[in-house]
């Protein structure tokens, strides 16, 4: 966030292209859904109910790319990142 101007695009390796003013929101969802998903793993609730959870949701008129209004489970990008953090902490565990 230190290094961007307000002409700066970030291409990532996955997700959609953002810019400048996307960084605060979507460094926001992604520190929210990782203090989330940890609980609700302790919890013992499913990829399933974390999914429908959509704790993405809150982000999506901020964030760009990725959280559209679909089923929970249907691959969109909020459901990889939500789920990438779920397998990774089930496999720690």
């Amino acid at each position: 966030m230190k290094l961007s101007g307000p002409k700066t695009t970030l291409v990532p390796g996955h997700g959609t292209i953002i810019h400048e003013a996307d960084i605060a929101p979507y460094r926001s969802m992604i520190l929210d859904v990782q203090a989330k998903v940890p609980q609700m793993v302790r919890d013992g609730k499913s990829l399933q109910d974390v999914l429908a959870a959509k704790l993405t949701l809150p982000y999506g008129a901020k964030v760009p790319g990725g959280l559209a209004p679909l089923p929970a489970g249907l691959g969109t990008s909020a459901d990889r990142f939500v789920g990438s953090i779920y397998a990774e902490l089930k496999t720690a565990h």
